[in-house]
């Protein structure tokens, strides 16, 4: 028998002993419940001639079984993680191989890494380090994996002007982009008249707001969705008059809705270029970091 069987035998051994243990504990924890459930039962139907003595003799029957149970319960844990110790001390990780040299040894490999880290860069919308970096090692911007350059350029755009509260442009992308969205069930446009109306509010513009309103109401209907958002709104447009920001609205104002909203309209504009919402050199820096306490062990 090789050394590999007798350790998945090891830890075969303890995954059936911590199933054993399981099952038994889920068996006694029914048959003592229907017990429980028995007593009640017989005390309900009796008559209520002392009731503390039945709730003391209750109370005597289920305390000791709390306590027993929440025990058997830490040791059902301790058998459980012996099987990940077993598997650890049986299968040694082995790292050896990590660092390969190879992934380095020509200029076309490189070039990868150049146009990883130029699509992050075109991502954070620092276009003109990009543009830097292209010329210095020779890339052509066709090579950026059909990153679509004019795409990331409005998008970071627009995503500066959110940060700085103005969301016309975001919603005229909307606009123009309300088919593709619609396809795909985006709330992103209401969510984005939602915050402008909001904005209505503070700048105590009501009579826009009131119209503003009106066609929000008509965009929830026609869609089907956010009545209760919008008829919160209208909430918020009475109390406004007075002050929101002392009202059961002001929520509304919270400052981390915005980040939210730029969020959201990221994660939405990407996924109509298909493209995803982390980048290549996040994806991979971030599973690098995850990977160092095992590699430094």
């Amino acid at each position: 028998m090789s050394m590999t069987t007798n350790m998945l035998n090891l830890v075969e051994k303890d995954v059936d002993k911590a199933i054993e243990s399981v099952q038994e504990y889920y068996s006694n924890i029914e048959n003592n419940l229907d017990h429980v459930i028995e007593q009640l039962q017989r005390a309900l139907s009796q008559p209520m001639s002392d009731s503390h003595l039945v709730k003391t003799s209750l109370q005597n029957t289920i305390k000791p079984l709390a306590k027993q149970y929440s025990d058997k319960h830490k040791e059902l844990h301790g058998s459980i993680s012996k099987i990940g110790k077993t598997i650890d001390k049986c299968f040694q990780s082995d790292f050896g191989n990590v660092p390969i040299t190879e992934l380095f040894d020509t200029p076309e490999k490189y070039k990868l890494i150049y146009m990883i880290i130029c699509e992050d860069l075109y991502r954070q919308g620092r276009m003109a380090i990009a543009d830097k970096l292209i010329e210095e090692t020779k890339l052509n911007d066709n090579d950026l994996f059909n990153l679509e350059k004019n795409f990331l350029e409005e998008i970071n755009t627009i995503l500066e002007n959110i940060r700085e509260r103005n969301l016309l442009p975001a919603i005229d992308w909307c606009l123009r982009h309300r088919n593709q969205l619609n396809q795909t069930g985006s709330l992103l446009e209401f969510h984005l008249h939602k915050m402008r109306f909001v904005q209505l509010l503070q700048t105590e513009n009501f009579q826009q707001a009131k119209t503003y309103l009106a066609n929000l109401r008509q965009y929830s209907i026609s869609k089907g969705q956010c009545e209760q958002e919008v008829n919160q709104l209208m909430g918020a447009l009475v109390f406004a008059q007075r002050d929101l920001a002392k009202s059961p609205y002001k929520y509304l104002l919270e400052p981390h809705l915005w980040l939210q909203l730029s969020e959201l309209f990221m994660q939405q504009a990407f996924q109509q270029v298909g493209l995803a919402q982390d980048s290549p050199l996040y994806v991979v820096m971030k599973i690098g970091f995850q990977a160092l306490p095992a590699l430094m062990r």
